[in-house]
């Protein structure tokens, strides 16, 4: 996820692992935690890398991240004095902006990511919807997801867009049974499994 500190000055990224197995509310505690200590500027892995970037010219860090992110994310290689991980990013981003009051929008996929998808999470406003016949008012989320092609096909992406929808569309009913095939389709499609 990408969180915004200090108003927007600053961008963190917040990266979580291996969550296949967790329950959806449990992954939600562990994000508003992680969210809320970056926003605290409790984050030391972002602290400590981005700690000379007061420091140094634009044109400079543009090259540090370009040079950076193929690092870790293609060569896949850490970078220990700069504090930066091996494919510390994920393979997905997702991004808020409802924060700023969008209903909907696109985010531009940062090359820098290497990430394959990216979510945007619109608004929540009241809309009248039907259920059951009746209208009745609901809050409504807009979702926007986009697929990069150069770092996977959007078929690979599919499965979990389609378990995000059901659960976003009817959590009460939804079954746990698409998550468990998800990952076993994921799976068998990864030669090097998951890490």
């Amino acid at each position: 996820m990408l969180v915004d500190v200090d108003g927007g000055q600053d961008l963190a990224a917040v990266t979580l692992w291996d969550q296949h197995d967790s329950e959806i509310m449990d992954i939600v505690k562990v994000c508003n935690e992680q969210i809320m200590r970056t926003k605290k500027k409790q984050n030391t892995d972002h602290n400590e890398s981005t700690k000379l970037f007061p420091y140094l010219p634009s044109w400079f860090l543009g090259i540090l991240t370009q040079v950076g992110s193929y690092l870790i994310q293609q060569m896949e290689v850490s970078v220990p004095p700069l504090k930066l991980k091996a494919n510390q990013f994920g393979h997905m981003v997702l991004t808020n902006v409802g924060a700023i009051g969008m209903e909907e929008g696109i985010a531009p996929m940062p090359f820098s990511l290497h990430a394959m998808s990216c979510i945007c999470a619109g608004k929540a406003i009241k809309k009248p919807v039907v259920v059951d016949d009746e209208i009745v008012v609901r809050d409504i989320c807009k979702l926007v997801f986009t697929t990069d092609h150069r770092f996977g096909d959007a078929a690979n992406a599919l499965p979990f867009f389609k378990v995000v929808k059901a659960y976003m569309e009817d959590p009460e009913n939804f079954d746990k049974k698409w998550y468990t095939e998800y990952i076993a389709e994921m799976d068998s499609k990864d030669p090097k499994k998951r890490k």
